[in-house]
């Protein structure tokens, strides 16, 4: 259904920075969602510094238009993260989805056990991580720093649905994408799985710190195409328009 494509999609959107430093005090963005010509979700992202170093970012994704029709939904993530000697260390998730098919999701990061916890619909269970291990969302600021740094992407380990899942990314050069915002210089990033037939593919502005400008995700019933339509917090740097 469109509606569920629209809603996974909303959590490869992630914020800026190669490192906690580079990230402004305050900083939104939002996002239009579209599925061919139509407009089928909205996605807005906001960051904020909570003290001693730890950072807060949330994703607010809502269905629109005709995926509205289909099912009324939104998505709200919480990502609290820190930065621990110049990596990115995830402390807590929460994914929260209401409409139809609620679900709740909570993940506590324990780092001197070595270890996560998982909360999901009232269930609870335990899963050994290796240091680093990244959430859902913060993997993604991970590979903005490397992107940053002029690392080629590498592979990111995430907690994610009680599994320990490897995430790869392959780089495909540069290119220049237009969005409602305007046009801007991008890296283009493809993110793979072995065996897997759905594919996602970012665009990174450095206009931006390397936050994507857009996001296009394919899979056999079709692809959604996320564009970045209004951010605040940044001066548009080099390769903007």
């Amino acid at each position: 259904m469109i509606a569920e494509r629209v809603l996974l999609v909303t959590i490869l959107l992630a914020l800026p920075a190669a490192e906690a430093a580079a990230f402004p005090g305050t900083f939104r963005a939002q996002y239009s969602l579209h599925a061919g010509d139509l407009e089928v979700g909205t996605t807005s992202i906001s960051l904020s510094p909570i003290g001693d170093g730890r950072f807060e970012y949330i994703t607010v994704s809502r269905t629109t238009g005709v995926a509205s029709l289909l099912g009324k939904r939104e998505v709200r993530e919480r990502s609290i993260w820190e930065a621990s000697d110049a990596n990115i260390r995830a402390l807590r998730y929460d994914y929260q989805r209401t409409g139809t098919k609620e679900r709740q999701v909570k993940v506590v990061f324990d780092w001197s056990a070595g270890r996560v916890t998982n909360f999901v619909n009232g269930e609870t269970w335990h899963m050994d991580v290796p240091d680093p291990t990244y959430d859902r969302q913060n993997h993604i600021l991970a590979l903005m720093r490397d992107l940053a740094s002029g690392a080629r992407p590498p592979r990111y380990r995430i907690a994610d649905g009680g599994k320990l899942k490897t995430y790869q990314f392959r780089h495909r050069g540069r290119e220049r994408v237009s969005t409602p915002l305007g046009s801007f210089e991008a890296l283009v990033v493809e993110r793979t799985q072995p065996g897997a037939t759905r594919r996602t593919t970012f665009w990174f502005a450095p206009a931006f710190d390397f936050l994507p400008v857009q996001i296009e995700h394919r899979e056999d019933k079709g692809s959604i195409i996320v564009r970045i339509r209004d951010v605040s917090g940044f001066e548009v740097g080099e390769g903007g328009s």
